[in-house]
């Protein structure tokens, strides 16, 4: 009677939610008709590592991503040739993953969303709040949503970014400045400073000023 007793405590605790096996998958979701096939070349980012790669984009685009052996595996998603019908199968994708909320979080451990269309601001926010999403992206808007688990810049935005900036914040200018600034250009972030200095920008923070812009090659 002991050992059966010691047996059903084992069997029960195997299948308790504390002994769960966790979430091990990841799933990238690629707005085809927004984003260059080579982008993830160029940055030099694994495709090993996303356990699933699914392609979103209308009928005419896929060719251009069938060039690329990279792509081999992933899961093409196709539209009519009409004006965001990818954009609305993503979106439906998103809005799916949130309903299987429950079956979503065990069974990947992070789902990586990559465009550059700040239409898809909102339903990124909304479903970020439950599940772990990683964004990838070039808009400073879509990288500041503060409900991700992760955002990765992509297309060499920083750069493009210091560009921008390197035109209007100069040396000598207060902090208050250059934030009105980055405000007026769409720029989100959490804390200037240290979004400042990520970029390239030297600050003295007892004076409150920039001391350095960042050098353009």
């Amino acid at each position: 009677m002991k050992n059966i007793f010691q047996w059903l405590k084992k069997s029960r605790n195997l299948h308790s939610g504390a002994n769960r096996v966790p979430a091990s998958k990841t799933l990238l979701c690629i707005d085809a008709d927004n984003i260059s096939p080579k982008v993830f070349l160029q940055e030099e980012i694994n495709l090993e590592q996303f356990s699933e790669i699914e392609l979103y984009c209308n009928t005419t685009t896929p060719s251009r991503w069938l060039n690329h052996r990279d792509y081999d595996r992933a899961i093409y998603h196709l539209a009519k040739v009409e004006k965001d019908a990818a954009d609305r199968k993503l979106t439906s994708r998103l809005i799916q993953l949130l309903i299987d909320h429950n079956e979503t979080i065990a069974q990947y451990k992070c789902i990586y969303i990559c465009t550059n269309d700040l239409g898809f601001s909102r339903d990124i926010n909304n479903i970020a709040k439950r599940l772990p999403i990683a964004m990838i992206s070039k808009e400073p808007l879509l990288l500041g949503i503060q409900t991700l688990s992760q955002a990765i810049r992509v297309n060499n935005s920083n750069q493009s970014l210091i560009k921008t900036n390197h035109q209007l914040i100069r040396p000598m200018m207060r902090l208050n400045q250059a934030g009105a600034i980055l405000r007026a250009n769409g720029v989100s972030y959490l804390k200037l400073t240290p979004y400042l200095v990520k970029n390239g920008f030297e600050v003295d923070t007892k004076s409150s000023l920039i001391t350095s812009v960042p050098t353009i090659n």
